[in-house]
């Protein structure tokens, strides 16, 4: 018996299904799939089949290409410019009402929006980024999700790159350049104080912040400063004292895991060949080990619920075009929920059973 040749669309075409993701609540699970042949997000009741799944965006342009929950799962949020103007807004679909227009969060003609984070501590509002008060600088906003009312909270001097919040909400770190197009970054105490020069990093030694510490005290940093490779190190916010967490011998730093439920920090990633996971907590360990044991492919986590209870995992695979799986935590168990092509189940690849 002879496999039938994949058509040659199948590798420039939309996927069916992507993006898998489990509301914060756990009442949804949602996905981008083609509607009139643009990908839009797609939503059932997590317990509800698939056959239940209805649209709750309709974009007839260039389709819906990413998406995220808002952290009271009032809404799904994506961004869309005006025919290619890159002058993106915030839009907010309500998955109770699918029918319904979805609403401008930032409806400010010629102002580009920008998300900064959706602290979890706040989760009726997001911080996001507006070129309002000037057209070439962006500041920073605390935007109310159910009115859309914002509040500025931080002001771009003109050398501002990207901002950065705790997690109690408060932008309160900033990359910034230097007119030689070195990097500093900025620290305040909070958003009554000023900021202040916390490090410097020429050039090509990076200076990429992460996230704070769960309570605030450092900030998690990519950094190659008297190193060929870039690695994971922890600054201290009063001090600006570095130390280093973890480092590869091989290759740069990806980045960090961190969990949203308490801000400890769980891992630290590196890209060789593959993806390597360097665990820093034993009981993420532990999943990272499951996982392994699931796909052969690389995983990436797409979402976790509030609890970080459930998951949604898509695998990377050089032999597998991807897979994207439900994973409980507590007890391992994992559902193949797809893959980006109904055909991709069926005579091109084994089917993967569950894993219990």
């Amino acid at each position: 018996m002879t496999t039938p040749l994949i058509p040659l669309e199948h590798f420039f075409d939309n996927p069916q299904r992507a993006l898998a993701k489990v509301s914060p609540d756990r009442r949804w699970m949602s996905w981008l799939a083609p509607r009139d042949g643009r990908m839009n997000v797609w939503v059932r009741p997590f317990e509800a089949p698939d056959a239940d799944a209805v649209p709750v965006t309709n974009d007839r342009d260039r389709g819906v290409l990413g998406y995220f929950w808002t952290r009271d799962s009032s809404a799904i949020v994506y961004s869309k410019d005006g025919g290619g103007d890159e002058i993106y807004h915030l839009l907010a679909a309500d998955p109770a009402a699918p029918d319904a227009p979805p609403r401008d969060l930032t409806p400010y003609d010629g102002v580009k929006a920008g998300l900064i984070a959706q602290p979890r501590s706040t989760p009726n509002s997001m911080l996001v980024s507006l070129n309002l008060r000037d057209r070439s600088l962006s500041d920073a906003y605390r935007l109310t999700i159910a009115t859309g009312e914002i509040t500025q909270v931080a002001e771009n001097p003109g050398n501002v790159q990207g901002w950065l919040a705790d997690r109690g909400g408060e932008v309160r770190a900033a990359v910034a350049q230097t007119p030689t197009g070195d990097t500093e970054l900025l620290v305040r105490d909070s958003e009554d104080d000023p900021f202040r020069v916390l490090a410097e990093f020429s050039n090509e030694d990076g200076g990429s912040p992460f996230a704070f510490s769960a309570d605030g005290r450092l900030i998690y940093v990519s950094s190659a400063r008297g190193s060929d490779l870039a690695r994971l190190v922890a600054i201290d916010v009063a001090t600006g004292a570095e130390h280093t967490i973890d480092e590869d011998a091989e290759v740069d730093l990806a980045g960090p895991v961190i969990s949203d439920m308490t801000g400890e920090l769980l891992a630290v990633t590196y890209v060789r060949d593959r993806l390597l996971v360097n665990c820093l907590d034993d009981e993420f360990a532990v999943h990272v080990e499951r996982l392994a044991k699931l796909h052969s492919g690389d995983p990436s986590v797409l979402s976790r619920d509030r609890e970080e209870e459930v998951w949604t995992v898509y695998f990377d695979d050089d032999r597998d075009p991807g897979a994207t799986f439900e994973y409980e935590a507590a007890t391992g168990n994992a559902t193949l929920l797809f893959r980006p092509r109904p055909w991709l189940n069926a005579e091109h690849l084994a089917p993967m059973e569950p894993v219990r």
